[in-house]
């Protein structure tokens, strides 16, 4: 099968996917730098994800980088549904290529709120940061199962941030209102996930 006609194949499986995940938006993916670096913006009918997708070839290894716009905080309408679905395209090219592991780094609002929600009831910081990270994991391990055992979670790695804790938050371990979260002393709520695939 040529590379085209594989690319083909593996653009149908992931279509296949994304009408599965019930995905409302358009996909619009651009060639940045000899075929290794793409660029991509993910547009639902409210708000849009923007991102890139770059194959580390010389490492077999490959990075997604991607944000949430914030209108869909003024709008409450992030959605995780459509974040899945945003990183289920950008897998696209990695996927047919073979890669077998990568980092998946995403600024995502709905992500954080959802997750944020669950954990909001642990008093200790420490351990709500822990368990925010779990949850965090967790997410993902589920939402990859749509790629059969192509990948999983290997580890979630929170990026320092060398921040004073702001004033407003007191004694509360997460910010617990509608606004784009405070990052503070090591705390980063959109961490670097490393996804494997199975067969590595």
């Amino acid at each position: 099968m040529t590379g085209r006609m594989l690319m083909v194949s593996y653009l149908c499986l992931f279509c296949t996917k994304a009408f599965a995940l019930n995905c409302h938006g358009i996909f619009d993916q651009k060639v940045v730098v000899d075929n290794e670096e793409w660029s991509w913006t993910y547009l639902t009918p409210t708000y849009s994800i923007s991102g890139e997708t770059l194959l580390h070839k010389k490492h077999s290894s490959f990075s997604i980088i991607a944000s949430e716009n914030e209108e869909c905080l003024v709008s409450n309408k992030c959605s995780t549904a459509e974040l899945v679905c945003a990183v289920t395209y950008s897998l696209i090219e990695p996927v047919g290529k073979g890669i077998p592991i990568g980092r998946v780094q995403i600024t995502s609002y709905g992500l954080y709120f959802s997750v944020r929600n669950m954990v909001q009831e642990i008093m200790e910081c420490d351990q709500a940061y822990l368990e925010y990270y779990s949850k965090i994991s967790e997410f993902w391990e589920s939402k990859l199962s749509i790629f059969g055992d192509r990948y999983h979670v290997k580890k979630v790695h929170p990026r320092e941030i060398k921040l004073r804790k702001p004033k407003e938050l007191h004694d509360q371990c997460f910010d617990m209102s509608a606004s784009p979260p405070a990052l503070w002393s090591g705390v980063d709520y959109f961490p670097v996930i490393t996804i494997e695939s199975e067969s590595r």
